[in-house]
Parts: C-alpha cells; sequence; structure tokens
C-alpha cells in the first residue's frame, strides 16, 4: 500500500535530538540548543533568538520553524524568471557575435538570480525555508552549464520552493522530470531501441533509494525504457513532452511489478519500496543535526515519515 510521505514529517523530527526526553518536545530549550537548532535552520541564531526561545519548549521552536514553510518570498523575484522565454532555438540565426552576446547575458541573469536569493536568505523573518531550498537543489543536483538557460534554472529552483511543504512524490516529480534535469543527466531524445541509462541511474541511486540499497542493474534498464520519447517543449513555459514515435510503450518490470510504466508511474513505483526512507533521512540528519546519523533514531524517523 502506498504510503503517505510528508516532507513536513521528516523534517519536524529532524532538527533536534529527540532521545534525551521521555517528552522531548516539552523539554525546555537551552542556550545550546537554540545556537544549534537555528544554526542549521536558519544559518545562525541572533541575540533576539535567545531571548525569545531559551526556557522554552522544544516543541514551539520546531512549530515555529515549520510555519515559515510555504511562507513565499518576500525580495521581489527577477522578472525574467517568469517572464516569455526566450526561444532558443532560433537563436543561433542571429548569427555567432549576437548569439555569444544573448549567451553571455544569461551568465549575468544567474548573478542576479543568486543576488536575489542571498537577499532573501538575510531579508526574510524565517529563513528555514531557504535552507531547505539550498538543501533540495543540491540534492536534486544539475548544472546551468549543460544548457545555460537562466529561465530554465529557475523554473526549476521555483518549482522546488512551490513543493518544499508538500510530499515527496510532487518534488521527485517537479526536480526529476524538469526541462533542467532532462537536460542535463540526457534525459531527451532517449529512443525506445536505445534508451540513455543516466537519468535512470540517479533516480535511484542519488535521489531517491540510495547507492546499492532495494534495486539492481536491472531496474536501472528497465527504468530506462520508460524514460525514453521524452522532449522539451517551448511553447510560452518550457515543459516536458512525448515522441510516441521514440517511446517505448512496452511492458516492463521494476522493483519485481510489471506495467507498461512511464515516467508518471516511476515516483509511485519508488515509493512504495521497502527500501525507501532510510537514505532521505539520513541526508536530512546530516543537514540539520550532525555529520553522523544516529542509526536507531533514522529507523525510528523513517518509520515516523
Amino acid at each position: 500500500m502506498m504510503r503517505k510521505l510528508s516532507l513536513l514529517s521528516a523534517c519536524s523530527f529532524a532538527f533536534l535530538n529527540l532521545a534525551a526526553a521521555q517528552d522531548p518536545l516539552a523539554e525546555a530549550l537551552s542556550a545550546t540548543d537554540v545556537t544549534h537548532a537555528l544554526g542549521r535552520t536558519q544559518f545562525a541564531a541572533r541575540p533576539q533568538d535567545f531571548h525569545d526561545w531559551v526556557g522554552r519548549p522544544r516543541g514551539a521552536l520546531i512549530d515555529h520553524l515549520m510555519a515559515g514553510i510555504d511562507s513565499g518570498v518576500e525580495a521581489p523575484e527577477p522578472a525574467w524568471a517568469k517572464g516569455w522565454i526566450y526561444p532558443y532555438e532560433g537563436i543561433s540565426a542571429l548569427g555567432q557575435t549576437a548569439e555569444e552576446l544573448f549567451i553571455q547575458s544569461r551568465y549575468i541573469d544567474m548573478e542576479e538570480y543568486a543576488a536575489w536569493w542571498g537577499t532573501e536568505m538575510v531579508v526574510a523573518e524565517q529563513v528555514f525555508d531557504e535552507a531547505l531550498m539550498l538543501f533540495w537543489q543540491n540534492h536534486f543536483v544539475t548544472s546551468f552549464n549543460a544548457h545555460e538557460s537562466s529561465q530554465i534554472t529557475a523554473q526549476r529552483l521555483s518549482s522546488l520552493r512551490e513543493n518544499l511543504g508538500g510530499n515527496m512524490r510532487d518534488l521527485i516529480n517537479s526536480q526529476v522530470f524538469s526541462p533542467d534535469m532532462m537536460i542535463y543527466l540526457n534525459g531527451l531524445n532517449s529512443p525506445a531501441d536505445s534508451p540513455n541509462e543516466n537519468l535512470a541511474r540517479e533516480l535511484l541511486e542519488l535521489f531517491t533509494l540510495g547507492e546499492g540499497r532495494g534495486y539492481g542493474q536491472d531496474d536501472v534498464r528497465q527504468v530506462a525504457r520508460a524514460l525514453t520519447g521524452l522532449e522539451l517543449q517551448e511553447i510560452g513555459t518550457y515543459s516536458i513532452g512525448t515522441l510516441e514515435e521514440e517511446a517505448d510503450l512496452g511492458r516492463k518490470t521494476i522493483f519485481g511489478q510489471t506495467g507498461a510504466y512511464r515516467p508518471e508511474d516511476l515516483a509511485d513505483l519508488i515509493l512504495a519500496q521497502e527500501a525507501f526512507g532510510p537514505y532521505i533521512v539520513e541526508k536530512l540528519w546530516t543537514a540539520f543535526i550532525s555529520e553522523t546519523p544516529d542509526p536507531a533514531q533514522v529507523i525510528e524517523i523513517t518509520a515516523a515519515w
């Protein structure tokens, strides 16, 4: 049976070490607790934070941090990030000098975007969502250099922000099947008669299950078959479409389950695996608690998630 997988459920366990008391959420915060928790989730504790939180229950701080997710941004995003998309396929018609100037301008766009994001981290009252943004954008890693499109990069980061407080299924679909990721991991124009395995392998190894956990090479091959026939569409925005003549629409066996699976089926197949969970929890632990995950608590957190 499919498990409901809320990111909030996982993260609410992962900020503070909860093993110290019978009712850990009721335990009073010390100055060390505040320094550690806000240093991990808000980059640093401010002097006012000690006045606000020392002596209060741990659960109150967790509630405060979680309330900041999905609060939106306070600094205005650059206008180009959601504007009319650049017709990349036609840019080459401008000629080499104009094309080079256009591409260089996109690098300037990314410098502007980085400055905007840095400003948001400074001016926002509650910045745990920015800490989560940094965590997940590093987890679902891509490269601007793979396509040199500032708008494709901004679109993926915007979809990441929209899914911070959602569930893992939506987060996987918004990132793995984004134009940014598809270009970076050679997911486009992978034909049925010669599937490219890059995206399939990283989907299982880096983004969901972890290396050597719950899948084999044949699963990678079958997932690659499910990912065939995808193309980049540029109609008002960037999106992923299907070239039916290049897609493998046949039956595949993935994790022992057989069906005519396509990209939209993969997240559910992965989340249904018993092996799913510990890898993500360990990464959350490393980011928000310490560099050495506690095996017993990883099991407990995974079960709660």
